[in-house]
């Protein structure tokens, strides 16, 4: 399934007509799956929420620069529980 185009919040979205759920066939029945707009703006409410500053918005734990060793073995234990 290919991702659709960012929603912005005052368009209604063609797939669900702003429902954020759409009606599918799968194994012969009809059944009701999120949309993508609703994926898309849960995403992006989600890192507002979050209060990132901007300068730390880029960052990610792959580029995090670790000057004690001892350091090394929590960033790839929060790696590993990220993923």
């Amino acid at each position: 399934m290919a991702a659709s185009p960012p929603i912005a919040v005052h368009d209604v979205c063609t797939l669900c007509d702003g429902k954020g759920l759409r009606i599918v066939q799968q194994n012969g029945h009809q059944v009701a799956q999120p949309c993508d707009c609703r994926i898309q703006l849960r995403a992006a409410r989600m890192l507002t929420e979050s209060r990132i500053p901007p300068r730390y918005k880029q960052c990610s734990f792959e580029s995090f620069d670790t000057i004690h060793s001892a350091v090394t073995a929590s960033i790839d234990d929060a790696l590993f529980l990220a993923r």
